[in-house]
């Protein structure tokens, strides 16, 4: 190579990174792709879901200071709905046992973590702000055991056809002496 082919080199690699600069973004902007499954009544269902699950979670960053075993068991809650938002994307059939749930105990509950959220932040030794911030903390782990039973409602017909897929796999193996 001649040095003219190492400036010709260096000015055309010159040349690209400027191009680069002004072609490529400065900054990396996450972009959310919305949740889609071609079931209009399960991507709105999960969207709500979605919705509510970032509410609660923002709530539970607001509670975590001054109460942090409240917010550790509104994280609790915060896991259970998420697993069984999973599990009716994987059984969208499912959808229907938890339309209560969806409909009445998911909003409620979001609405007593704001509420909790707001009477935390409050610097005052008000004996009504005590008493209801005590009440809704009672009421939140009624709402995580619910919940949890919820969860385990859903795979409660999953559970019985495993239950008898072995009972019959066991009969199989026993009639043609293989057990």
């Amino acid at each position: 190579y001649t040095p003219l082919h190492l400036v010709i080199a260096a000015a055309l690699s010159a040349g690209a990174a400027l191009l680069v600069k002004k072609i490529v973004p400065k900054e990396t902007k996450l972009v959310e792709i919305p949740f889609y499954t071609g079931n209009n009544d399960l991507d709105e269902t999960v969207r709500a879901i979605n919705t509510s699950l970032t509410n609660l979670r923002t709530d539970s960053e607001k509670i975590g200071t001054a109460k942090p075993e409240t917010a550790a068991q509104l994280d609790n809650i915060i896991k259970t709905i998420g697993k069984i938002r999973d599990a009716i994307i994987e059984s969208p059939a499912d959808l229907q046992k938890i339309r209560r749930f969806l409909n009445y105990y998911l909003p409620v509950t979001e609405k007593l973590a704001g509420k909790y959220a707001l009477l935390t932040a409050q610097d005052s030794d008000s004996r009504n702000i005590r008493e209801t911030a005590a009440s809704i903390e009672g009421a939140l782990a009624q709402v995580d055991a619910s919940f949890v039973r919820q969860l385990d409602a859903l795979f409660a017909d999953d559970a019985l056809d495993i239950s008898t897929d072995i009972t019959v796999l066991e009969t199989l193996l026993a009639r043609e002496d293989l057990k």
